[in-house]
């Protein structure tokens, strides 16, 4: 199971949260993620190197935003 630690949670100015930490009690897999209140929290996000491979390749590029899961789960309610 793998446990995130959260080192940082803080508000730039413009009004986005950013939320830094590392998982599995290792701080060499960092991750760090930032998220706009006024884009429906639609967020970005970054690992380190370690944290990255750790990813299955099949998965490495298959990101998705809140708009695209809600249209998705629009789309499932429809059917």
């Amino acid at each position: 199971m793998t446990i995130p630690n959260f080192t940082d949670i803080h508000t730039i100015p413009t009004g986005t949260y950013v939320i830094e930490g590392y998982i599995n009690d290792d701080p060499n897999l960092k991750f760090d993620a930032d998220i706009d209140s006024g884009t429906n929290f639609e967020g970005k996000g970054a690992e380190s190197g370690g944290l990255g491979n750790l990813a299955k390749p099949e998965y490495t590029n298959k990101t998705k935003t809140v708009s695209k899961i809600l249209e998705e789960q629009k789309q499932k309610q429809s059917h």
